[in-house]
């Protein structure tokens, strides 16, 4: 996965944290110095609001620093000025913080740092810092690995707008779709009927064997005798295209039968169809009701959507 780790520039007035008029006089000046591409002049008015208590300013004057803009490169007082603004509660300032300490850009690299700093930043609904600290918990990088916690973030973040937050959580359902071709099943060959029972029997063999035609057509069979196990593997052997060409509309319309049936693999399976979009209108509200029925069942991974949403 690409982290994406921004550097954004405050050009607008924080207010609750100008001390005085000066600072705030300052401040300003600098802001339309940078925005006319005077660079040594704006950094000059924002260390002036900065000695003043300007913390936007003290952020500003730090990612000059980092990027030698409007003077040469500084990044120990960078670090420096961004650990001022974040102690003082800027989130913006926590974030370069965090990726001053996780990029080890005038500081030793040190990635839980990384974590609690981008941590407080999310805590305020920094996008970006939600982002970043979702991407360091599900990459386990340089911390424990959090899947549920990361995908805590990235959903804060996709919901307020962020499209790289959006852009993976999309990633994880579709991956969600596509692993494991065949999941186990508690019962792969009970049902009451023993041709049935025998059809299932013979096409989890036949699967076993990588034999996936023979797997295929006993399965059809059993399926077009209404069993929902034979119906569901039949589903994703469409959806892989093993043992017969690959047929998405087919692969739905078997899983929509399947969960019919109360079977809380499909249940879950068509959760994701509609949560996707895929083979059918994308609807949240049908979404989360075939996966409040399969977690209703104990199917794992429905249950542990269902607790990141909390």
């Amino acid at each position: 996965m690409r982290k994406y780790l921004g550097l954004l520039l405050v050009v607008s007035s924080l207010c609750s944290f100008h001390n005085t008029a000066q600072a705030e006089s300052d401040y300003e000046l600098g802001v339309r110095a940078y925005q006319n591409k005077q660079f040594q002049q704006a950094r000059n008015y924002w260390e002036e609001s900065a000695a003043d208590g300007n913390l936007s300013a003290s952020f500003n004057v730090g990612l000059l620093l980092t990027k030698g803009i409007g003077g040469p490169v500084d990044a120990n007082r960078a670090v420096s000025l961004f650990r001022h603004t974040a102690e003082a509660g800027l989130a913006i300032g926590q974030h370069n913080l965090a990726l001053a300490y996780y990029s080890g850009n005038g500081i030793i690299k040190d990635n839980e740092q990384a974590r609690i700093w981008w941590e407080r930043a999310a805590r305020q609904g920094h996008t970006t810092a939600q982002f970043n600290l979702g991407a360091l918990l599900w990459n386990g990088d340089g911390v424990d690995k959090d899947d549920s916690e990361a995908i805590k973030w990235f959903r804060k973040a996709s919901d307020a707008g962020n499209l790289q937050a959006r852009t993976f959580l999309d990633m994880i359902m579709k991956q969600e779709a596509a692993s494991s071709p065949l999941e186990p099943l508690d019962t792969p060959t009970a049902d009451s009927n023993p041709v049935i029972s025998a059809l299932l029997e013979k096409a989890a063999n036949a699967y076993q064997l990588q034999d996936f035609e023979s797997a295929f057509a006993l399965w059809n069979e059993a399926a077009e005798l209404g069993n929902a196990i034979a119906q569901y593997q039949l589903a994703r052997l469409y959806r892989e295209g093993w043992g017969a060409p690959q047929d998405l509309s087919r692969a739905y319309q078997y899983t929509e039968r399947s969960a019919g049936q109360n079977l809380a693999q499909a249940q879950y399976r068509l959760a994701l169809y509609y949560l996707e979009g895929e083979q059918i209108q994308k609807n949240d509200t049908l979404a989360l009701y075939w996966m409040q029925s399969a977690a209703d069942q104990g199917h794992i991974k429905a249950k542990d959507y269902l607790e990141r949403l909390r």
